[in-house]
């Protein structure tokens, strides 16, 4: 088992990491424009600026495209004339044909994000598992940093950090009400099920390097807790940050 100073060492790389990412993701950030009413104080798109839209497969969902390109990411923008190179993040979006881009609109709701799960960890093991044993802190701030890893990863696939989650991705002007709160819910239900995914992954393969059984080690006991309330956290807390974020 691992000590205490060696637990730390490793969330502090952790954490550094989680920052480098971060600032890589958000360097372009005033190049994108949000959904309009949910990025008052983004600039407005140039007056010149063309939105294509393109069919969409899912009557019900509004056009990926056009949520992307309102966004300074066009995927038919004409590449030739020179004037224009794509951002970094637009690469996932080409990868997956009509996929969210690599990009963080909303980097405060990811800050957030990463203290209630660092947070919820240190609760469960603070609290629970291993009852005002202060000895067990290192191991579940370790924990949260995975957990928050972890987090950002789905957030990132699922578009969860983009302005338009705080609507479940749907189009809040189109008259049939699917998105709000419930829908921002569900996307945050569907990204940290996600989330569990790749941290077991990660557990699993832990314990077949170390050939040891999964949960005896760190902050892997705290797994089952996470879980269970890690869903009805993230998802309760976007609920109630879309039901409070003012359109316009």
């Amino acid at each position: 088992m691992l000590s205490s100073s060696q637990y730390i060492r490793q969330t502090v790389m952790i954490a550094a990491i989680i920052l480098a990412v971060l600032f890589s993701i958000c360097g372009d950030n005033n190049k994108c424009i949000g959904v309009d009413g949910f990025a008052p104080s983004q600039p407005l798109p140039s007056p010149t600026t063309t939105i294509t839209l393109q069919p969409d497969h899912h009557q019900n969902r509004v056009s990926s495209t056009k949520l992307f390109v309102e966004r300074g990411i066009d995927p038919d923008q004409d590449e030739t004339d020179g004037t224009t190179t794509p951002p970094p993040s637009a690469l996932w979006a080409t990868l997956t044909n009509s996929g969210p881009p690599l990009r963080i609109d909303d980097a405060q709701v990811l800050l957030y994000d990463v203290f209630l799960l660092v947070n919820l960890s240190v609760s469960i093991s603070f609290l629970v598992t291993h009852r005002m044993n202060v000895a067990y802190l290192p191991a579940a701030l370790n924990e949260g940093t995975l957990l928050s890893i972890c987090w950002i990863i789905a957030g990132l696939a699922n578009g969860s950090f983009l302005y338009s989650a705080v609507d479940g991705h749907y189009d809040p002007y189109d008259g049939k009400n699917e998105g709000g709160p419930k829908a921002a819910g569900l996307l945050a239900l569907s990204t940290f099920v996600s989330t569990c995914s790749l941290r077991i992954i990660m557990a699993l393969g832990a314990a077949v390097m170390q050939h040891r059984m999964v949960g005896i080690v760190g902050g892997e006991e705290l797994m089952p807790l996470e879980i269970l309330f890690g869903l009805v956290l993230m998802s309760v807390w976007r609920f109630f940050h879309s039901a409070n974020t003012l359109r316009m």
